[in-house]
């Protein structure tokens, strides 16, 4: 399985009385097959049941799945 380190930039922080909500967006390409994305500076204290993540194909292009997972 291919390894890579995205830099998601932070672009929007919701503060609420116990938590945050923090939104990171970026563009990532990747190559065909199984590749573990790795985003670095994330809170330690990270949820996984709020992590999310969309994945958009290019044109002509499909894709099987995404699963996330917080490997702290």
């Amino acid at each position: 399985m291919r390894q890579i380190a995205a830099e998601l930039p932070v672009v929007e922080v919701t503060l609420l009385e116990d938590r945050a909500l923090v939104v990171r967006r970026g563009v990532v390409e990747l190559a065909v097959g199984r590749t573990q994305l790795r985003v670095d500076g994330v809170a330690p204290v990270l949820v996984d049941k709020t992590l999310n993540a969309t994945l958009v194909p290019g044109a002509g292009e499909s894709t099987e799945g995404l699963r996330l997972r917080n490997l702290q």
